[in-house]
């Protein structure tokens, strides 16, 4: 219990939020991310990050 009260007493509380508000943050952008790929289709949602997805015909060496 002597080791708990001094872990409570010493933790750096800024640093303990802001890993828990990254790891919120990340974790929500994974599942977001996820859910809309299956709604609107992988592809789909490449071409609204990234653009059109060239196609051969299109490609010029």
């Amino acid at each position: 219990m002597a080791a708990f009260h001094k872990q409570l007493s010493e933790q750096n509380w800024a640093h303990f939020w802001a890993i828990r508000i990254l790891l919120v943050t990340l974790i929500l952008n994974y599942c977001v991310m996820a859910e809309l790929s299956h709604i609107i289709g992988r592809k789909q949602l490449k071409a609204i990050f990234f653009g059109p997805i060239p196609t051969a015909e299109h490609a010029t060496l």
